[in-house]
């Protein structure tokens, strides 16, 4: 697929997709987005995924300037059946978001193996596989080995796929590491995976890649509480949290430089957030991609991802949503817009945060 190589006064129709919603991947509320290109003169759509969408998706991108936002990661609930990204890709239908090798990584299986790989550090974990019929005994078993070779806690417990925090739980002791073990299998079908816990403090990276550069937001999540968990009701709420800038020079380039070497090596994308962990002893520990970061504009909550990106570079929300459209218009044959040129531009202003070219 060629490149955009000039500005243009024509707006592309931007195209919200979805796929099916499972117990633990759903379909993103990208309400604040659509109304934000609305009010600046974009003609915006909603379509479920079907091979008749497809379809039509694919004419009018041959014929038409169209571009295609997922809100979801795959077509159906189950989170292994096929990428939306990958069907669109497979048409030459443009969209925004990440390519079907960085797709793997919402897995934390998956996860943990490209870290591995790639030489960087991950937590200790174990992987509990999922079965229909949950034997409890067995559940008992591998919690007793884990407990005898960890030693202490708490263990944070996660489901191999989970979006906004779900199904993400600490645990304290070995009663209640059993209990929330037999818990997930139940409620969610996948294989969970227990963590050894390292949360000294906690980081969130917003990326943007556009043109040759990746633009990585680095910011620091305080909890009120040290032993909190960033579970799916903090978030939800946001109380007793706060984002705050990365002041260390130092770690805001190791942070920057770990999650974009990671981001290049698996082919990237138009837009990420990943969720880094910092142990007693200094280590940086990828635990999260999240690929479909939230993007609510607020009141009362500005999501994380827009909110690194006005901490670092000063991007307005507007700002924000149009340079994760140049970076997805960039790979394609529709010349960027105006508005979208210029929001681009802006993350290469001098006295922004970290670029890697």
């Amino acid at each position: 697929m060629s490149r955009a190589v000039a500005s243009s006064d024509i707006r592309p129709r931007i195209v919200f997709l979805s796929g099916e919603a499972s117990r633990i991947d759903r379909s993103w509320d990208y309400s604040d987005v659509e109304k934000t290109l609305s009010a600046i003169g974009y003609q915006t759509a909603h379509y479920s995924f079907s091979d008749e969408v497809l379809a039509v998706l694919r004419e009018e991108s041959r014929y038409g300037q169209v571009i295609i936002w997922p809100t979801a990661y795959t077509i159906g609930q189950d989170p292994q059946s096929r990428q939306i990204s990958d069907a669109l890709l497979a048409q030459g239908i443009p969209y925004v978001g990440a390519q079907p090798r960085t797709v793997q990584a919402t897995s934390k299986i998956q996860l943990d193996k490209i870290l591995r790989t790639l030489g960087l550090s991950t937590p200790k974990s174990w992987v509990i596989p999922y079965s229909a019929t949950i034997d409890r005994s067995a559940v008992r078993m591998i919690a007793r080995g884990i407990d005898q070779e960890v030693g202490m806690y708490p263990l944070v417990v996660k489901c191999e796929y989970s979006t906004n925090s779900l199904g993400v739980s600490a645990v304290h002791n070995l009663d209640d590491l059993i209990a929330t073990i037999m818990h997930q299998l139940g409620a969610y079908g996948q294989d969970i995976i227990v963590q050894q816990w390292c949360r000294e403090r906690e980081f969130t990276c917003a990326i943007l890649s556009y043109k040759s550069c990746i633009f990585v937001a680095p910011i620091e999540i305080i909890l009120d509480n040290a032993e909190t968990i960033l579970d799916e009701s903090v978030k939800h709420s946001y109380r007793g949290l706060r984002l705050e800038p990365v002041e260390d020079v130092d770690l805001s380039r190791r942070l920057c430089s770990m999650v974009s070497s990671f981001w290049q090596s698996t082919g990237g994308g138009d837009y990420a957030r990943i969720d880094v962990l910092q142990d007693r002893e200094g280590n940086l520990h990828i635990i999260d991609v999240n690929l479909l970061p939230a993007q609510d504009e607020g009141p009362p909550i500005v999501s994380f991802f827009p909110r690194a990106f006005a901490i670092n570079y000063g991007l307005t929300y507007r700002e924000c949503v149009l340079a994760i459209l140049a970076s997805a218009i960039s790979r394609s044959p529709i010349a960027l817009p105006a508005d979208v040129a210029a929001a681009g531009r802006r993350l290469s202003e001098p006295g922004t945060a970290y670029k890697n070219s």
